[in-house]
């Protein structure tokens, strides 16, 4: 589609901008999503599947504000992801609610400042930079910064897409020009400077975007070796992965940046991420991901074509092995009226120590 950008960040961005321009009260919104198909990632079984969240991870939420007066407003937002086709709540065993958003805060001409959980700006920038947005079944920039392949590279950001226990400012509009900073506190007896921080600066003139998002995540106590990040046990690590022979993970510094042009027919899209890891006993790894993308205006339909690349160090019993993965998708989105487009798309998914994967999918789409 056409504005098929706007509709990404229309139903992933922060409830605050859902309801900035809305009268007091309630509402409740959301996105039903669900495709059948193959899927397999590269070194992994292929699997027949009808399955939930193809383009857009299915969610409903509930928002609302009150108006206090002196243009200031209280609002707050509940939101939880579920499977469309297991009728089960959350995105993989064990995952919250309220997994999406929930928090509740003030608004005014300064900004918004809100308490809860929150999706990280890190994950904002991300999103909004890649024509594929945050579709955690054919994205290539999401797949390679927040999920594992089977066995191979693991997922390069710690903690989850959303933070808990965590405050969050967005700053008002300057003429394009907008940030978000967000702070989150582990809450763990005995450590006490075990938070983590991040922040995003977003800017939009005319055809031009950028981004520029960086966070920093601690882990208290550590993150023994051969266990998940926290918040995601859906991305174990394998062997040869880079946990499997390290004592403990202390420390991740992330950072991302992103630009867009849109020339009308077709929008242009390009992301550069790194990661750099701290371990207890075993120094330091690091990674790089590149992505160039584009959306191609088709009729009333659109076609979006991504293609990423992670260079990762991984630690083995042999040493420090180098190892990269490439995932290349194209997708046909089409409307069939404002709210509900049909989408077909095709994955390409290798790490260069392991075979190949396809994934492909037919699925529908209803925002609500």
């Amino acid at each position: 589609m056409k504005h098929a950008a706007c509709i990404t960040l229309a139903s992933l961005s922060l409830a605050a901008s859902h309801i900035a321009h809305a009268e007091s009260g309630v509402k409740i919104y959301g996105t039903l999503d669900i495709f059948i198909g193959k899927i397999q990632a590269s070194g992994d079984k292929s699997k027949n599947a009808a399955d939930g969240s193809g383009m857009t991870t299915s969610y409903f939420g509930i928002s609302g504000k009150e108006d206090l007066g002196n243009g200031t407003k209280a609002i707050f937002t509940l939101e939880t992801f579920y499977n469309t086709d297991l009728g089960t709540i959350g995105r993989f065993p064990g995952d919250g609610f309220l997994g999406r958003n929930s928090y509740a805060g003030l608004q005014g001409d300064a900004g918004t400042l809100t308490l809860g959980r929150h999706s990280t700006p890190y994950f904002v920038s991300m999103l909004l930079f890649n024509p594929l947005g945050a579709s955690e079944v054919f994205s290539p920039m999401f797949l390679h910064t927040y999920t594992g392949s089977n066995p191979g590279l693991v997922n390069l950001i710690g903690f989850d897409t959303a933070w808990n226990n965590s405050v969050m400012y967005q700053s008002p509009d300057f003429n394009g020009l907008s940030f978000s900073a967000i702070y989150a506190t582990h809450e763990v007896p005995g450590h006490p400077g075990k938070n983590s921080i991040g922040g995003n600066v977003l800017y939009f003139n005319g055809p031009f975007a950028a981004t520029f998002a960086a966070q920093r995540v601690t882990f208290p106590g550590g993150l023994a070796a051969g266990t998940a990040f926290p918040d995601d046990p859906a991305d174990i690590p394998y062997p040869g992965s880079i946990y499997a022979d390290l004592t403990a993970l202390d420390d991740q510094l992330a950072y991302l940046a992103g630009l867009s042009y849109d020339l009308k027919v077709v929008k242009l899209f390009g992301e550069y991420a790194g990661t750099k890891n701290d371990f207890t006993h075993s120094g330091t790894q690091r990674s790089r991901t590149a992505q160039l993308g584009a959306s191609v205006s088709q009729g009333r339909g659109e076609v979006q074509l991504s293609w990423a690349r992670t260079w990762q160090g991984s630690f083995a019993p042999q040493g420090i092995i180098r190892v990269h993965r490439d995932t290349a998708t194209l997708a046909y989105d089409y409307p069939l009226s404002k709210r509900t487009d049909v989408y077909v798309a095709g994955s390409y998914d290798k790490v260069s120590t392991q075979s190949k994967g396809t994934t492909i999918g037919l699925g529908i789409r209803h925002n609500f």
